[in-house]
């Protein structure tokens, strides 16, 4: 069984972020009511374009409205939680109005983007895409080298990833790409101007935020929270090695065999021979492991990142993996 955990590396949050959460419970509690409509046998798609910004029929509240409305169901877990991982640190360093404003500023961008380009379009737009993305905008320029971690457990092996704020916003961007695609591909219609409406605003959230990097908000909010963040700061160094800790003591599970995986002693194929080739893991036609996903025949030092952690022996007279 896995579990992930993904967590801010580098920056405490010092001011508990109201208004992040609050736009993440009222997303989701739409989405819930939406989802019960639909399951009640009404039109769902009814439902979408009352709150929906559609720009042949221009309603005043739908700039509101379909600020807080995602309704592909696919694409919410993945930028509700990219929203989570930005939108707490960027309301703790340039205030709970400020970030208000400029979220809502972003969905009006996305809005006048799509209405000035597709006027006489029926389609409808949500413009939360447009608000989150002038919120990556502006973390970015505030934390472009920031790092994330990412433990992922399985099987009591814990392994623990670092990935840098440019990996989230390309990992963002690509999904909301993806989306449009699959929009345009399923609808059999062309979407012209949502993925330039969303990169538009991405790109004005970070001028935004080196605006307000340039005028002191970052060391203004550096300084006025110094104590805490430096007593946040150990506090999170403090988990960081009980993670560290953790994963070693997960690999002792398998001391010899991880010992005999990484020692340098026999050549690659040997120990390939040895536990790859009699892992239920491994599938020798394709040299793949499916737990590292990499090809370890074509790249054999792959395996040492395993050390056995993976190693499920299979039973030659029953073919079934011995645990």
């Amino acid at each position: 069984m896995k579990h992930s955990e993904i967590t801010d590396r580098n920056t405490p949050i010092v001011n508990f972020p109201v208004i992040t959460y609050s736009i993440i419970t009222t997303i989701i509690l739409i989405g819930i009511i939406l989802t019960i409509i639909s399951v009640k046998g009404y039109s769902l798609n009814n439902s979408v374009l009352a709150l929906s910004l559609v720009p042949a029929h221009f309603k005043l509240h739908s700039l509101f409205t379909s600020i807080i409305l995602i309704p592909n169901l696919p694409e919410l877990p993945v930028v509700l939680l990219v929203f989570f991982l930005v939108g707490r640190k960027t309301e703790d360093v340039i205030g709970r109005l400020e970030f208000l404003v400029i979220f809502i500023f972003g969905g009006l961008l996305y809005s006048a983007i799509v209405m000035l380009t597709d006027y006489y379009s029926t389609l409808p737009y949500t413009s939360g895409s447009g608000a989150i993305a002038i919120i990556v905008g502006v973390y970015y320029a505030l934390y472009p080298k920031n790092k994330f971690l990412l433990r992922v457990t399985s099987g009591g092996a814990i392994e623990s990833k670092y990935f840098k704020t440019t990996f989230l916003v390309i990992f963002w961007f690509l999904i909301e790409s993806l989306t449009y695609y699959i929009s345009i591909e399923s609808e059999g219609v062309k979407i012209k101007f949502s993925l330039l409406a969303v990169f538009t605003c991405c790109i004005t959230g970070f001028i935004i935020g080196m605006v307000l990097k340039k005028r002191g908000v970052l060391d203004r909010y550096n300084e006025d929270n110094k104590d805490t963040l430096e007593e946040k700061s150990a506090l999170r160094e403090e988990k960081l090695n009980e993670y560290k800790e953790e994963e070693i003591e997960s690999r002792k599970e398998y001391p010899s065999l991880s010992e005999e995986f990484v020692e340098k002693d026999h050549s690659d194929e040997e120990y390939l021979e040895k536990y790859c080739y009699t892992c239920t893991n491994y599938s020798p036609e394709e040299g793949i492991c499916s737990e590292l996903n990499e090809n370890v025949k074509e790249y054999p030092g792959k395996f040492d990142k395993c050390g056995g952690k993976y190693f499920e022996k299979i039973d030659p007279l029953k073919n079934i993996a011995i645990h």
